[in-house]
């Protein structure tokens, strides 16, 4: 496992450097590298469920992803994005953490407003999962309880969790500046929406699948993100003259 996220991280800033020498030479907009936000999560049967078991609401959960874009043309960039978010809900024994990811193939449309402003309209669609997990008190240790007090981390039998897998568009709206030669910032806004064809899987059972609340999920979104170039946003223009 350690060696496949080894690949994996080489193969993304591999990834993230091709996109910085690539991306600043076409005008739309090259996508967030890095960004955080703030999912507003609401399902009313999933709050109910949470209140007949005695948890508070989940207010809404954060959001961290990125989007990598490669351009294809003036206006059009394509490549991937991802995401995740994390909630979380207690009772006064029990906490849950409701947590999502998804990863797909992404688009933009983007044309510019002045020399440092771009604005981007496209999305991302793929494959996701949610991950639902509870907990019951406080780990005590990691073998042995401190003080004798609470369960240890290899020994617990207090925690459970399901998973259910999910396909996932997220429709997104840019604004990019310039805020160096080196980095622009952009906030952009959308929706994730997540659809589910099967129910809540305990560990790979699925012909064993439960139904359950989150069989479709709308959160709508707000993030701010940076990108790194080697050219700001604007973009710079080198006109060369010819002598007779």
């Amino acid at each position: 496992m350690a060696a496949i996220r080894k690949r994996l991280a080489v193969a993304m800033a591999l990834a993230v450097m091709a996109v910085a020498l690539v991306a600043p030479v076409a005008s739309a907009a090259p996508g967030s590298i890095n960004s955080l936000g703030w999912a507003f999560f609401k399902d009313e049967e999933f709050e109910d469920a949470l209140a007949d078991n005695g948890y508070e609401p989940m207010k809404g959960m954060f959001l961290m992803g990125g989007t990598f874009l490669m351009p294809v043309s003036d206006e059009w960039s394509v490549g991937f994005g991802y995401a995740g978010t994390c909630g979380w809900s207690k009772s006064e024994e029990r906490s849950a953490y409701l947590e999502t990811g998804y990863f797909g193939v992404a688009a933009e449309y983007g044309f510019r407003l002045g020399d440092k402003t771009t604005i981007g309209l496209g999305g991302v669609a793929g494959l996701g999962v949610a991950n639902l997990r509870t907990k019951q008190g406080i780990l005590g240790g990691f073998e042995d309880p401190v003080g004798g007090e609470g369960d240890n981390l290899l020994d617990a039998a207090n925690a459970a969790q399901a998973w259910r897998p999910y396909l996932v568009a997220q429709p997104t709206a840019t604004i990019t500046f310039s805020a160096s030669p080196l980095v622009d910032v952009s906030i952009s806004g959308g929706y994730i929406l997540m659809w589910s064809p099967i129910g809540w899987v305990d560990g790979w059972a699925f012909k064993e699948h439960f139904e359950g609340p989150l069989k479709t999920m709308a959160m709508p979104f707000v993030q701010l993100g940076v990108a790194f170039s080697f050219a700001s946003a604007g973009g710079t223009e080198v006109w060369i003259e010819e002598q007779p």
